[in-house]
């Protein structure tokens, strides 16, 4: 498995990686760089850094650059366009995988909710039958039944 290094630049200087990652492909050194700059951000916000100064120079385990991941392509507005060689279908394929599972999870939560609704609308169901005993007055809502020092 090829080894990828992700050199930082904050804006002004250079930090060399020198352990870097056994990844697939630059396809996932891509993710990676994505992943790690958007995990950045707030910290270099924080810092108050620029963080759309910032970018990885990713490069291969033999030293040569395979690409730049500049952070302001994380606002949609690139300083210098991606590389056209960089392939992109990994990175389609996860914000697909992303937004299958968010549709998965809102149709969990719809079901969720709709149990939640019905066994509500059971408890007023049984509340209500509780009135209808005889001699059992129905209760209010948040009424204890115990009177409050202000009865007396």
């Amino acid at each position: 498995m090829p080894r990828f290094f992700f050199d930082f630049f904050d804006g002004q200087n250079w930090s060399a990686d020198d352990q870097g990652l056994d990844l697939a492909s630059a396809e996932q050194a891509y993710l990676e760089a994505f992943a790690g700059a958007r995990g950045m951000w707030a910290e270099l916000s924080d810092g108050h850094r620029d963080p759309s100064k910032c970018a990885f120079e990713v490069r291969a385990g033999d030293g040569k650059p395979v690409f730049r991941f500049d952070f302001a392509e994380l606002l949609g507005k690139p300083e210098q366009p991606m590389r056209p060689d960089l392939p992109h279908s990994a990175l389609a394929r996860a914000l697909d995988e992303t937004h299958r599972h968010a549709e998965s999870v809102r149709e969990d939560f719809r079901a969720c909710l709709d149990q939640v609704s019905l066994s509500l609308d059971e408890s007023f169901r049984l509340v209500a039958r509780l009135g209808e005993f005889p001699g059992r007055a129905p209760r209010r809502a948040g009424v204890t039944g115990r009177s409050s020092p202000d009865a007396a």
